[in-house]
């Protein structure tokens, strides 16, 4: 049987039903998350695919773009935690592999990113797990769940409960909601946000995937998350509370009412992305029973050589960061995209 890759020319429907099928497989694995983001960012998609014979055996979803640092790379895939290379067969990945070496070559980029959980055993390649996933097996009720809480942390959701927060879960119609908070966090943090655009067109191009949930104090909306939902995973791309209110637990609400509605929605694990180890958050996850699952952020050096480990160490971060949180929330929601879509994520 021959065995061939090269630029996919099927259908988005071929793709995705290959995606559906690979175990390894992610939400942004799925063809319309590349278009998605060229419609809010720009940027040049990339589809590599596997053959034998006539059969799809390996995907792997590219997009070109130009980054600050670095120039021109090949990510797989911009601003998802997951992504990389889905194959059936060691065959078929080495297939892959020499394609997107070969069109990483052709565009002169400077290297190639590979997102993956499962790591990829090619030699000429670098690899950097200064980050997890943090996620958690759900049992088929929250009643079960609430039992396997500390009692520290059921004492928290009692006293959010008590103290007036409420949920609200929703979709498209709370995006502006939702982007209030997120923006004003980001800011918060020392780091620039994406586009509400970018949450919008999540709803637009995965109608019935994509759910907000809001944490109220009466009419003041004092947190908010945006969750995915691909197979029986619930993936969880934003989750923030605003500072000013943290007495009051509302992240800890937040993460239950996630938690709840990934168990309605028939879900047995969630996800709730990327952290660096020994970071606030990710203790904050652990807290929860999370499970560390190891992400293998693997470079394909082509004409530069990528800048590993965890970024946020540097200088000039801790300066930029510094200096961000003295902007005006207004003037940050304005500037932070545009600077946003240009950053290695």
């Amino acid at each position: 049987m021959a065995l061939r890759a090269g630029a996919f020319d099927g259908t988005a429907e071929d793709w995705d039903a290959l995606v559906r099928a690979h175990p390894g497989a992610t939400f942004s694995h799925q063809h319309r998350w590349l278009q998605m983001v060229q419609a809010v960012y720009g940027g040049d998609p990339h589809y590599l695919a596997a053959w034998e014979d006539d059969q799809l055996v390996g995907v792997l979803p590219t997009m070109l773009r130009r980054v600050i640092g670095s120039g021109r790379v090949l990510l797989s895939v911009p601003f998802a935690d997951e992504g990389g290379l889905c194959a059936n067969g060691d065959e078929a990945e080495q297939a892959l592999l020499a394609s997107v070496e070969a069109l990483a070559r052709d565009l002169r980029v400077s290297f190639v990113e590979l997102r993956q959980l499962t790591p990829l055993s090619a030699a000429n390649m670098l690899c950097d797990t200064s980050r997890v996933v943090l996620r958690m097996p759900l049992p088929s009720a929250a009643e079960e769940l609430s039992r396997n809480l500390s009692s520290n942390m059921r004492k928290k959701l009692r006293r959010a409960g008590r103290d007036g927060l409420t949920c609200q879960v929703g979709g498209q119609e709370q995006v502006r909601a939702f982007y209030r908070v997120y923006s004003h966090n980001m800011r918060d943090l020392g780091s620039p946000m994406h586009s509400r655009r970018f949450f919008e067109a999540l709803f637009t191009e995965f109608p019935g995937a994509a759910l907000t949930v809001l944490v109220t104090l009466g009419s003041t909306v004092v947190g908010a998350a945006v969750a995915v939902q691909f197979r029986d995973t619930l993936t969880v791309l934003c989750a923030h509370s605003l500072r000013s209110y943290h007495k009051l637990f509302p992240s800890n609400l937040l993460y239950w009412r996630l938690l709840e509605v990934a168990i309605e929605r028939g879900c047995s694990l969630v996800d709730f992305g990327r952290s660096p180890r020994g970071s606030g958050i990710y203790e904050f996850k652990k807290l929860w029973g999370m499970e560390d699952c190891p992400l293998y952020r693997q470079f394909l050096p082509v004409l530069g050589t990528p800048k590993l480990g965890e970024g946020r160490d540097s200088f000039a971060h801790r300066a930029f960061a510094l200096l961000w949180r003295k902007v005006p929330v207004g003037l940050a929601t304005a500037l932070g995209p545009p600077i946003f879509s240009r950053l290695p994520i």
